[in-house]
Formats: structure tokens, sequence, C-alpha cells
């Protein structure tokens, strides 16, 4: 039994192995191809993490370190000395990224305008002058307009000027002295009645409604003055002679 088993396992990982190196080669055609795209290394990735870990706790440094000067727990002449090492070996740290894509970016680049030009997309040069002529399109209208103002025709002055525009005047209280009717009707100085023009009093407040006369100089004024405007003689005794006689 143990005869006809071992046969089989080895049958078994031979079968296993083909498969493995059939699909490793499998992957290496797609890639060749270009329809995946071949990753970075293991030696590459680990680098480029740790590069990344690096410049983390160098920002995070030079950030906590500001944050302690300005506390005032490091003098001036610490944080400058510090601060100049950590900065200085932040950008070490960002070369050392930006040179580990620089071998990429040709080919990068190259992929990219290969696929432009199989397609209907513009490539990017021409993105790139079509900018450039918009650009300068819009600087050309731009002064255009800020230059049409001042050569512009100005109007002749024909020597008329508009009619200035009146502003709605506030209605103000009637005077009994000028006219002292609305539609031939004496409005009442105090309720705004309407009474009729020989009313002497408000037929709704029972207030003096028709003009009053100076006994010493006979000028007429408003029912409701005290005083006479031109002389300033008091009116009260004519207002209440004229009550009196009706």
């Amino acid at each position: 039994m143990s005869q006809d088993i071992i046969p089989w396992f080895f049958l078994t990982l031979a079968a296993g192995g083909l498969l493995t190196a059939l699909f490793f080669v499998w992957q290496s055609v797609r890639a060749a191809l270009g329809v995946v795209e071949v990753g970075l290394s293991d030696d590459a990735d680990r680098e480029r993490a740790r590069l990344l870990e690096r410049k983390a706790a160098l920002l995070d440094g030079i950030a906590d370190l500001r944050f302690e000067h300005d506390a005032g727990k490091i003098n001036a002449e610490d944080f400058a000395v510090v601060d100049a090492q950590m900065r200085a070996e932040a950008k070490e740290v960002l070369r050392a990224l930006d040179e580990e894509l620089e071998p990429y970016r040709a080919e990068a680049e190259r992929l990219i305008e290969a696929h432009l030009a199989g397609s209907s997309l513009p490539s990017l040069a021409t993105l790139a002058l079509d900018g450039r002529s918009a650009d300068r399109a819009r600087e050309s209208d731009s002064r255009l307009g800020s230059e049409a103002p001042k050569t512009a025709r100005q109007p002749r002055d024909t020597g008329d000027s508009e009619a200035p525009v009146s502003k709605p005047r506030r209605r103000s209280r009637p005077s009994m002295s000028d006219s002292g009717s609305r539609d031939n009707h004496l409005l009442c100085p105090t309720c705004m009645a309407p009474n009729v023009p020989d009313a002497e009093y408000c037929v709704e407040c029972r207030a003096r409604v028709a003009p009053l006369a100076c006994r010493a100089c006979e000028t007429v004024n408003d029912a409701d003055a005290t005083f006479c405007k031109k002389c300033g003689a008091a009116l009260g005794a004519a207002s209440d002679s004229s009550r009196k006689s009706d």
C-alpha cells in the first residue's frame, strides 16, 4: 500500500511545481505586454517605507521643537542648532525619495504619450500650447477692456441738463389758512375728518375747523392756533366768544 502512495506523492509535487512555474511565466508575459504594471522590488519597497517613516518623524520632530521653543523650554541658540540639523536631514530624505522615482518618470511619460497617441485625446504638449494661447487671449481681452473707457467717445454736452427728479414729499399737516379744504371740504386738524366748507366745528371730534381771525390785526389763522401768526396776540378770547355766541 505504501509503495502505491509514494509515486502519487511525487507526481502531485511535480504537478504543483509545474503549475507554479507556469503561473510566474504567465505573469512575466503579461508584464512584458503591458497588461500589468511591474511593481517595485521588496528591497525598494522596504527602503521607500523607511524613508517615508523617517520623513514623518522629522516633520513631527520639527513641529515639536518649535512648540518647545515657543513654550520657553529651549533657548534660542539650542533651537537654532537642532532645527537646522533636522531640516537638513529632512531635505536629504526628500531628495532620496525623489531619486527613487526618477527612473520611473521617463517610462511613465512614455506610456502616457503612447496612450494619448492611440486615443482621441490631445497630447500634453498640445494641451500646454492651447493653455498658453488661451492665457494670452485673456490678457489681450483684459487690456482692451481696460483701455475702452479711456478711448470711448464722450457724449456732447448740449447744455440741456436733465430735470432733477423730485423726491416724494411727506404729507404735512393741512393748514386751514392756506386752503383748509380737500375736494371743497374742510379737514379737521385734529382727526383729519372732512367737514362741510362752512362748518365751524368738526362733526367727529367737535374741534374747531373754521379759521380764526385775529381781533387785533384781523389776520386769518389756523383753526387750532393759539396766538396770531402776525402780531402774536392771543386767539383764545376770540375762540371763546365764538363758542359762546353759538
